[in-house]
C-alpha cells in the first residue's frame, strides 16, 4: 500500500476541491464539504468562559438562559441548517446537592434554537423539574452548540 503526504490540496475550477470519501460499510460515498461541522461553541455560561469555538464571531449572554452565538462566516440559508445543542450540569445546583441518579430522576433540562439566521444561533436553556410543566430558563456549567450546513 502507498501512503500520499501533502499540505494542500486546491481543486480546478469555481468549485474548488469538495472531495469523497467511501462509507465504513463501503457501498456510498460522503462529500467531505458537506459532512463537516460549520460552527461550533463550548461555552459556560454562569462565569461567562468561552473554552473553545469554531467559526464564532462573539458570544452574547444576553440574560438567564438566552445565548446569542454570531458566526463569523454566516450560513447560505437560515432554514437549510441543522443545529445541535446540548447541555451539562455539575451534580450541584444552588445549594442543594444531588446525586447524578437523583437529578437525572426529578428535573429535564433542555435546550432550543429560538431563531432561524443566517448569521447566528439564538438559544435557551431550561431547567424543569418533572411536577413543573412550565421551565425556567437557567444557566448551566456547559452549553454546546454546533451547527451544519453550507456556508455562504
Amino acid at each position: 500500500m502507498s501512503s500520499l503526504k501533502v499540505d494542500n490540496i486546491t481543486g480546478r475550477g469555481s468549485t474548488g476541491f469538495t472531495g469523497s470519501v467511501k462509507s465504513e460499510g463501503g457501498n456510498t460515498t460522503t462529500d467531505l464539504q458537506q459532512g463537516l461541522c460549520k460552527h461550533f461553541s463550548n461555552y459556560d455560561p454562569r462565569d461567562q468562559i468561552l473554552h473553545s469555538s469554531f467559526n464564532q464571531s462573539s458570544i452574547t449572554d444576553h440574560a438567564l438562559g438566552d445565548i446569542s452565538t454570531f458566526y463569523t462566516n454566516v450560513m447560505s440559508s437560515a432554514e437549510d441548517r441543522c443545529v445541535l445543542l446540548s447541555i451539562w450540569n455539575s451534580v450541584t445546583d444552588g445549594v442543594q446537592i444531588y446525586s447524578e441518579t437523583q437529578r437525572a430522576g426529578s428535573n429535564i433540562d433542555q435546550a432550543g434554537d429560538t431563531a432561524q439566521s443566517t448569521t447566528r444561533v439564538n438559544y435557551h436553556t431550561y431547567y424543569q423539574a418533572r411536577s413543573n410543566s412550565d421551565g425556567q430558563l437557567d444557566d448551566f456549567d456547559a452549553s454546546y452548540c454546533a451547527t451544519f450546513g453550507d456556508l455562504a
